[in-house]
C-alpha cells in the first residue's frame, strides 16, 4: 500500500488527490482506533503499520509542497500541507526525521505557493495568504516538536548535527527576523492570525498548530509587532484559547496533534520578550490579566503529567523561559506567585531531560535552576534545597578575567554556562531574541557567600 500511495504522490494532480483522500481516511481511522492520537510514537498492529505508510509518504509530500504554483495550486498546497501535518502526528519524532531536510527545502522554494505568497507586497496579502503562511511549514514543525525532547529528538532522528540543522532552520523560518528582517509582512499577517484564534473551531483541522507557532516566531524580537498584537488584545485572546482545555493538556505530549492549545504559552513568552526589547514593561499587564496565574498552573501541571509525557518545547519555551527573562515594576509580585510552587520548580530542575534544544542549554533543568537562583539564591538558610552533594567548580564566563565559583551539580553548571554564554555571544539561537535584563541575576545570587548550600564548603564562596 505504501508503494502505491507514494507512486500516486509522484503522479499528476488527479493521482495526488486520490492519495490525499486515502491517507486522510487512514489517518482518521488510525486516530479513532488509537483513541488518542497521542503523537507519542507508533504502536503495534494497525498503528505500527500505518506509521510505516506515513513515514514512506513524508518526503514525497514535502516534494509536492516544493512544486511550482503552476503545477500545485494554492488550494492543493493547503491540502497537502494539512495532510503532512496530520501524518506527522502519528509519530512526530520519526516523521520529523524523515522529512526534515525536504520540509525546509519546501519552505524556501521560490516558485511554490508559499514562495509566491512571500513575494507579495504586504499590503496585498489576502485571507488565503494568511492560511498559506500557516501551512507553510509552521503547522508541521509545531507537531513534530511536541514531544518531551522536542527539537533535539527530531535532529537526532534526522541523523544530522545541530549546525547542519540550523543551516536549514534559520533560512526556512520565514516569520523570524533572521530570514525576514523587516516587520512589514508580520504586521499584516499576525493580527489576522490572532483573529483566527478567536474562533478556533472554524479553522481547518491541524491549522491551529500553524497559527500558534507562526505567531511565536513572527513576534520574536519584534517590538512593533508585539505592540500591534497587544493593541488587538492578544493576551485575552490567548488566555481564552488556553481555557478551552485543562492545564495538564497544555503541557502534555499526548493529544497534542489535535489539541495544540498549550502552544499559546510560547506566544506569551515571545510577546513579553519583544515588549521588553523595545524598552517596555509588560509585567503589570501580565499580572493583572491573569497570565502569570496561567504560567504557574502550567508549571504545576508538569509533575502531574510526568517528565516522560510532557511537551518539552511548550514547557521550556513557554513558562520556564519566560520566567527567567521577565523584568519590570511588577516582578516582585510575579515572583511571589512563582515562589509558592517550589515543588514544581524542583521537579523541573530534577528532570533536565525535558528540553527544547538541549544542545543549547534549553532544558527544564537549566531554566528551573535559573528561576530558583533568582528566587532563592541569596537565601542563607537554603529554603529551596539547592544540591548539597556538589563540588566547587570554576568557570570562565564571557571574559577571560571574570571567573565565577559556583555551587551546583556539574550537569546544571554545564547547561547554565552554555545558556548564559549563548545569550552573550549570540552565535546561534540567541541572535533571534533579546538579552534579558536580568540574565546574570541568578548567577550573581549563587555567588553570594553561603556555606549552607554545600556541606563540603570549607570556606565561603567568593567571586
Amino acid at each position: 500500500m505504501a508503494t502505491e500511495l507514494v507512486a500516486k504522490l509522484h503522479g499528476g494532480a488527479a493521482e495526488r488527490e486520490a492519495a490525499y483522500t486515502e491517507l486522510f481516511r487512514r489517518e482518521a481511522e488510525n486516530y479513532a482506533n488509537s483513541g488518542s492520537g497521542s503523537g507519542s510514537g507508533s504502536g503495534s498492529g494497525a498503528d505500527s503499520a500505518f506509521a510505516e505508510i506515513a513515514a514512506a509518504c513524508a518526503s514525497p509530500l514535502c516534494e509536492v509542497l516544493s512544486k511550482p504554483v503552476a503545477e500545485v495550486s494554492v488550494a492543493e498546497y493547503h491540502r497537502a500541507s494539512q495532510l503532512l501535518t496530520a501524518l506527522i502526528g502519528v509519530d512526530p519524532v520519526r516523521m520529523g526525521g524523515e522529512c526534515q531536510a525536504n520540509l525546509y527545502a519546501a519552505m524556501t522554494a521560490p516558485d511554490s505557493a508559499l514562495g509566491e505568497m512571500l513575494a507579495k507586497e504586504p499590503a496585498t496579502l489576502t485571507s488565503e495568504d494568511v492560511l498559506t503562511a500557516v501551512w507553510g511549514g509552521y503547522a508541521q514543525l509545531n507537531v513534530m516538536h511536541q514531544t518531551p525532547r522536542a527539537f533535539s529528538a527530531v535532529v537526532e532522528a534526522a541523523g544530522i548535527d545541530i549546525t547542519e540543522w540550523l543551516g536549514m532552520f534559520l533560512p526556512g523560518s520565514f516569520m523570524m527576523n533572521v530570514a525576514t528582517p523587516t516587520d512589514d509582512r508580520n504586521l499584516v499577517l499576525l493580527p489576522r492570525m490572532l483573529e483566527l484564534l478567536k474562533a478556533p473551531e472554524k479553522l481547518p483541522d491541524f491549522a491551529l498548530h500553524g497559527v500558534l507557532f507562526a505567531i511565536t516566531h513572527g513576534v520574536a524580537a519584534r517590538p512593533a509587532v508585539a505592540a500591534k498584537l497587544l493593541e488587538n488584545d492578544a493576551l485575552t485572546v490567548l488566555m481564552d484559547l488556553l481555557r478551552q482545555v485543562t492545564p495538564a493538556q497544555w503541557v502534555a505530549a499526548a493529544g497534542a496533534a489535535r489539541r495544540p492549545h498549550g502552544s499559546a504559552l510560547m506566544c506569551f513568552n515571545q510577546i513579553s520578550d519583544a515588549v521588553q526589547a523595545g524598552g517596555g514593561d509588560i509585567t503589570s499587564q501580565l499580572l493583572s490579566s491573569g497570565c502569570i496565574d496561567i504560567l504557574v498552573s502550567a508549571l504545576s501541571a508538569v509533575e502531574q503529567v510526568g517528565a516522560d509525557n510532557v511537551n518539552g518545547m511548550i514547557v521550556t519555551v513557554g513558562p520556564l523561559w519566560m520566567l527567567t527573562t521577565l523584568s519590570g515594576e511588577a516582578l516582585d509580585q510575579i515572583e511571589d506567585k512563582v515562589r509558592a510552587i517550589p515543588s514544581a520548580l524542583r521537579y523541573c530542575e530534577d528532570h533536565p531531560n525535558i528540553c527544547n534544544m538541549a544542545e543549547f542549554g534549553q532544558t527544564s533543568g537549566t531554566y528551573a535552576s535559573t528561576i530558583a537562583a533568582n528566587l532563592y539564591g541569596r537565601d542563607e538558610d537554603n529554603t529551596f534545597g539547592f544540591a548539597r552533594e556538589c563540588a566547587f567548580s570554576s568557570y570562565n564566563l564571557i571574559y577571560p578575567l571574570l571567573t565565577f565559583q559556583l555551587l551546583w551539580t556539574e550537569s546544571d553548571i554545564d547547561s547554565y554556562i552554555v545558556l548564559g554564554t549563548e545569550y552573550f555571544r549570540c552565535e546561534t539561537w540567541a541572535a533571534l531574541v533579546t538579552l534579558p535584563a536580568g540574565a546574570g541575576r541568578g548567577m550573581l545570587n549563587l555567588c553570594i557567600s553561603d556555606v549552607r548550600k554545600c556541606k563540603h564548603a570549607a570556606r565561603p564562596i567568593v567571586w
